[in-house]
């Protein structure tokens, strides 16, 4: 994705930010599924797609949703059948269904933000303002694979040393709660050193500049309104009702207009990318 990371840290901030807003608050049925299309563009633009193994969990997740979600709100007037003298109502499982899509999309996002949003990019951002959250952002990205190697590393330690059985299940149990204790005092340790090391170097205590000059130009400008512009679109978008009945999804009175606008946001990375792959290819058959 290198046409979108060279945008100010600020713009891309902007950008994760507008999205999962409206995935996460509007509850709309039509928002949800260009948030989640968007999403998994996203992700393929990035490069960092979805293993095979790992694609069932956005699959199950909104299944899962829709299912349980009745369950537990029985409100609505269509009543599908009836659990256990509960009623199990269309409108509860309609809610489901994009709760769970939207639970999807959001969590690709954030993979995505992952990828896009390194640690300088968090440290160009909120160095200077907040250098608090912005060690504490910086230290949560870092931990993430750190935890991960490290947990692969104790476990093949514990079953080379014999202390794992993979046969037994009490022996996995014991290796399992074994590990995580002894992962979270490594994790714990390790950022307390990381904090002192940051304070000694006088982190925090003046404006400190950064390794690479972030500047804010009138390109970046234009992407910031341009975002501002189709999120505050998206947004006249009319309320979808759930409960008592489904109000059913409107296309008239403009709302394509807010729909198109979402969309063009979703897609907006991978457009670009594939903008900078045409021009790419371009200048590859001059040569």
């Amino acid at each position: 994705m290198q046409g979108v990371t060279r945008w100010h840290p600020a713009v891309l901030a902007a950008f994760f930010a507008a999205v999962l807003a409206v995935t996460v608050f509007a509850a709309h049925p039509v928002l949800a599924a260009l948030s989640l299309i968007g999403a998994v563009c996203s992700c393929a633009a990035t490069g960092s797609l979805i293993r095979a193994r790992d694609a069932w969990f956005y699959v199950l997740l909104p299944l899962l949703t829709a299912l349980t979600n009745p369950l537990f709100s029985h409100y609505g007037d269509t009543v599908l059948f009836w659990v256990w003298r509960v009623p199990y109502t269309l409108e509860s499982l309609a809610y489901g269904v994009v709760t769970g899509v939207a639970l999807a999309a959001t969590l690709l996002w954030c993979r995505c933000m992952g990828q896009v949003m390194t640690q300088e990019k968090w440290l160009a951002l909120f160095g200077c303002v907040a250098p608090r959250l912005a060690l504490a952002l910086t230290l949560a990205m870092r931990f993430v694979p750190m935890l991960r190697r490290q947990g692969r590393a104790m476990w093949a330690a514990q079953k080379a040393a014999g202390l794992a059985d993979p046969e037994r299940k009490r022996s996995r149990v014991r290796s399992a709660v074994r590990l995580l204790t002894t992962l979270t005092s490594w994790a714990t340790e390790k950022a307390v050193d990381t904090g002192r090391s940051m304070q000694a170097r006088g982190y925090g205590l003046a404006r400190r500049t950064a390794y690479r000059r972030q500047r804010f130009t009138v390109v970046d400008g234009v992407r910031l309104a341009a975002i501002i512009a189709l999120t505050a679109c998206a947004l006249t978008a009319r309320p979808f009702a759930y409960y008592p009945q489904l109000s059913g999804v409107a296309f008239a009175d403009g709302a394509w207009v807010a729909y198109a606008a979402f969309a063009l946001l979703t897609v907006s990375p991978l457009l670009i990318e594939g903008k900078e792959w045409i021009q790419w290819h371009c200048y590859r058959s001059r040569v």
